[in-house]
């Protein structure tokens, strides 16, 4: 199998080494195309008309100066000659639960691959006291992996989230995205007559209340690996359909 690595924590990141390691036990051949730096919550953006410098490291492994979603879209036209069987993003240093999938840019990643038609599987790792604990995710990340692959069901076009508990693992739950509130941890660095300076310190919730409030998030909290299939279509199909009816009903136009 031809895996290609990528994430949003940067390309020296522990977590994307310990996926390397992982999956070599199954990869016939394993290219790592990522960023120069951490892009956390760069979701699936990329730069037009803005140049992109990519390092070659050693053989298959470069670091691109751009986003995780930038290092897929070239990866696969530019600097691989072959098409993967499978793209990784991550390990990614903490979930990516509820809101989190819009913001993340290890999702965003892996949604680059998918809408190529190429198997793409999100992977993050949660953690406690900034203490990620990675032997769950090698204990358990290649036999999910070879489950999902050999799932005739999966359509290629839909991304795989998986979120791996700090703590041990109860098991596995296959959960739907879920939202939470955001929180308002923002500073003000700077105040003067005419502007203001504003850093946003942290957007998913501390409280457990807003946590288990829903099945994405309430799974991992509680132990379980929380598998989550993902599509790019953010269509509401029921609010699609309503309105639909209302301007059929109203005759609007």
């Amino acid at each position: 199998m031809k895996i290609l690595l990528t994430n949003d924590d940067g390309f020296h990141a522990e977590g994307i080494k310990v996926l390397q390691e992982i999956v070599s036990n199954i990869a016939s051949k394993i290219w790592v195309v990522a960023p120069a730096e951490n892009y956390s919550r760069a979701s699936r953006s990329i730069n037009q008309n803005v140049q992109i410098n990519v390092q070659k490291v050693r053989e298959n492994e470069f670091i691109v100066h751009g986003t995780p979603a930038e290092s897929v879209f070239i990866g696969l036209r530019k600097i691989i000659n072959e098409k993967p069987d499978l793209i990784l993003s991550g390990i990614n240093h903490g979930s990516n639960v509820g809101n989190d999938i819009i913001y993340s840019g290890t999702i965003g990643a892996a949604i680059e691959g998918a809408v190529m038609h190429i198997p793409s599987i999100a992977i993050s790792q949660a953690y406690q006291d900034q203490t990620i604990k990675w032997e769950n995710s090698r204990k358990f990340l290649l036999d999910i992996i070879h489950k999902l692959m050999n799932n005739t069901n999966w359509k290629k076009s839909t991304t795989i989230s998986i979120n791996i508990p700090c703590g041990d693992v109860k098991g596995i739950q296959f959960v739907e995205q879920g939202a939470y509130f955001s929180c308002n941890n923002i500073d003000v660095i700077q105040t003067d007559n005419y502007s203001q300076s504003y850093v946003i310190r942290e957007i998913s919730p501390k409280n457990q209340y807003y946590k288990l409030n829903n099945r994405n998030i309430a799974a991992l909290y509680n132990g379980y690996i929380a598998i989550t299939p993902i599509n790019t279509d953010m269509t509401d199909y029921n609010m699609l359909n309503s309105l639909i009816q209302f301007n059929d009903n109203q005759q609007c136009i």
